[in-house]
Formats: structure tokens, sequence, C-alpha cells
């Protein structure tokens, strides 16, 4: 059975686990693997795949992304190369103007200090929400790369309902050796920090 899309993935649950008097509450299964997935990935390392960066330009104020759920970097571009900025508390913010070498969060916001003297270039790295699922078309990065990561970690939230059924132990198997592979590649071809990027402005 071909697992693209949220569709696809509700009718694979629904077949591996073979009850009738679940089908109701596969869909807040799969909303249970996708966070456990989310979760394992950020813990073990192998996170890259969920964050994305949004690029623009400013004079001391980005506005966050809509999907924004916590930043991992944020770079000013002085000459041509990418600097690091520092976060810091907003108390720690400085009124003087000139090349920014730190930011805090604002709300939505981020500011930066000390108060550009120019406009520049940005990149900001995060960590995007995970976005609500409710068409059969609904589908996101893992579901196309690893689709039997969300398969087997949707099964493995059925266990209150399935108790001791034997198959658990080798969905968690079988889980744990995708999630495995996924860090694996993510730290092989990136390090241990790397994005996907959405272009959006600042």
């Amino acid at each position: 059975m071909a697992l693209t899309n949220y569709g696809e993935l509700q009718a694979s649950v629904a077949s591996w686990l073979n009850r009738t008097d679940l089908t109701g509450t596969i869909p807040d299964l799969i909303y249970l693997g996708r966070n456990r997935v989310w979760l394992d990935l950020v813990k073990l390392g192998g996170a890259s795949i969920l964050e994305s960066s949004a690029t623009g330009t400013t004079t001391g104020t980005i506005s966050m992304p809509s999907d924004w759920l916590a930043t991992r970097s944020l770079k000013v571009e002085v000459s041509g190369v990418q600097t690091e900025m520092r976060p810091v508390a907003p108390a720690a913010g400085m009124s003087a103007s000139g090349t920014p070498v730190d930011y805090y969060l604002a709300g939505t916001s981020v500011v930066l200090s000390p108060v550009p003297d120019g406009t520049y270039n940005y990149t900001l790295r995060y960590f995007a929400k995970l976005a609500a699922w409710t068409a059969d078309a609904d589908t996101d990065v893992i579901l196309s790369k690893f689709p039997h990561m969300y398969l087997y970690a949707a099964l493995l939230e059925a266990q209150p309902f399935l108790m001791d059924d034997a198959r658990m132990m080798a969905w968690n198997a079988a889980y744990n050796e995708r999630l495995a592979t996924v860090v694996l590649l993510d730290k092989s071809r990136y390090g241990d920090m790397a994005v996907r990027a959405d272009r959006v402005g600042g």
C-alpha cells in the first residue's frame, strides 16, 4: 500500500491494526505518532528534517514565521559573511546603533541589538510546528521521505487499546530501526546542525 499522504496513512494504519472498533481513533493515533517522531528526532540529534529557515532583510525587527516553534540560530550577513548572533535577555539589549551581534525575543518577533545602522540580510533557522492534517492529500517531508516512521509510530500509540498484543514488540523494533537510520543519515550528511529552507521575507 502506498504511503504518500494522510488518507493513505490512515488506511494503512487501519489495515495493520485490523480493529474496526478503532477506526475513529486512527486520526488521534497518527497525531500522537507524528509528535512521537518529532520529539524523538529532536532528542536524538536527527532533527534537521524538521527545520526550516526564513531569510530576508531587516532594519531591526524580524517577525517570526507563522509556523515558528523554537529558534536554532540567527545569523547576520556582514560583507558577505554570515555570523551567528547571540541570544540575550531583553534587559541586555543595547540602544546604540551598529552592526547587530545579539538578539532577543519580544512576543512573536526577534529584536536585534544593537539597533542596526543599516539594512542587513538575515537567516533564521528554526523548528517548525507540526502542521495540522485534515485533508486526505495532506503530507509533510517525513511522510514523503520516511513514511514507515509515521506508520509504526501510530501503531505504537495504539498500545493502550491493544494491551499485550504480540505485534507491539515487532512494531517498536521496526520504528527504532527507522529512527536510527534517519539520525545516522542526518548526521553523516549535515553534521549536528543543518536545515531545509523555505524562503520568506523578514
